[in-house]
């Protein structure tokens, strides 16, 4: 399948072969939690190290950009291989 730029297609996409991976079906209730977190770091040594705008400080800052995700499926919480 060949994605266009179109982001929300994209999303879609990606929403679509999740669920067909966790085995949900279009009428399962799913709560995804996605967090992503700053690491700020001097130098450019460190793995990963590229420049992001961190909106909580509001610049530019170097440092590691962490993604995690969450599901929540009722009350019992797991983390998804390739999420973190």
């Amino acid at each position: 399948m060949r994605l266009s730029g179109d982001e929300d297609a994209v999303a879609q996409c990606k929403a679509d072969l999740f669920f067909k991976e966790a085995g949900l079906s279009s009428e399962d209730k799913l709560l995804l939690v996605i967090d992503d977190t700053y690491v700020e770091k001097k130098g450019n040594k460190t793995d990963g190290v590229d420049k992001f705008f961190d909106h909580a400080k509001g610049r530019y800052i170097n440092g590691n950009n962490f993604v995690t995700c969450l599901q929540v499926d009722d009350d019992i919480y797991l983390t998804r291989p390739g999420c973190t």
